[in-house]
């Protein structure tokens, strides 16, 4: 595939778009370079550090729910099929074939192959044993942090001891996922 490039400008800037910007121009917009740091008023810095802070903690926050909603989907998966396989007796197939139709109802997205399906069905029998609702710490967790407990921990008490433990949170917030297993 051949990639296609703009043709180069025939002619310079004239000199009243030049004028009205300080950055770089194209015909169809202007990039102005802003004001020097020193030339801001007091108080500037302080007032940029507190959005910084701000856009940092409301883009935690959006992950946050993102994944809370993702985990509750996933339960949701895993509670429809065991009930299912319970009710209607599903088997195997039906649950290929489930996971084939998700795939192509939504190309774009990711993890809903057979096996992430089935792990949401390990993952409601394996929490709902404790509980009919999600516990919340669980829902926190990110997808690939609650099938490490599942795979790791065979035992309800050892994965709860694992989520509420310090150095759990600790080695989940660095990205680094360590068991202390009793």
């Amino acid at each position: 595939m051949a990639i296609r490039r703009r043709p180069a400008p025939t002619a310079a800037p004239t000199k009243a778009l030049v004028r009205r910007t300080r950055g770089r121009v194209r015909e169809e917009a202007e990039f102005p370079v802003p004001p020097t740091v020193a030339s801001m008023p007091p108080g500037y810095a302080a007032v940029l550090a507190d959005l910084k802070q701000r856009i940092h903690a409301a883009q935690s926050r959006a992950a946050l729910a993102v994944n809370r909603e993702l985990i509750a989907l996933y339960w949701h998966v895993g509670r429809t099929i065991v009930e299912r396989q319970t009710k209607s007796g599903w088997g195997e197939s039906v649950v290929e074939r489930l996971a084939h139709a998700l795939r192509q109802a939504f190309p774009d997205l990711a993890g809903f192959s057979p096996r992430n399906i089935w792990r949401m069905r390990a993952f409601y029998v394996a929490w709902s044993a404790l509980q009919k609702k999600l516990p919340q710490p669980v829902a926190e967790l990110p997808w690939g942090h609650n099938i490490l407990l599942l795979e790791k921990l065979a035992r309800v008490e050892d994965r709860l001891m694992n989520v509420f433990s310090p150095q759990f949170c600790h080695s989940r917030a660095n990205g680094n996922l360590r068991f202390g297993l009793p």
